[in-house]
């Protein structure tokens, strides 16, 4: 199942622009960003769709980052949950 949704998310985030896939990647770093400490506070943030896709596009594209994410979550959020989300 995990596998399926990978794979969607990948066809999703394909891109011919090289340029176009950096620019979205930006949005989704800024979109996290914008949350990264009010999640702590409001524990569903992070469970809110455009947080989701952009989660999941920080996980394919820059795992570093992804990997930053949860540990500065660590404890705080469901990660069993949230990569059920993602």
């Amino acid at each position: 199942m995990e596998e399926d949704n990978l794979e969607i998310l990948e066809e999703e985030f394909l891109y011919d622009d090289e340029e176009a896939r950096e620019e979205d990647l930006q949005k989704a770093m800024r979109l996290i960003s914008e949350i990264k400490d009010k999640a702590l506070e409001d524990r569903g943030l992070p469970f809110e769709e455009k947080y989701v896709k952009a989660l999941a596009l920080i996980k394919i594209e820059n795992q570093p980052e992804f990997e930053r994410i949860k540990g500065h979550w660590y404890g705080k959020i469901s990660w069993k949950d949230l990569n059920k989300k993602i």
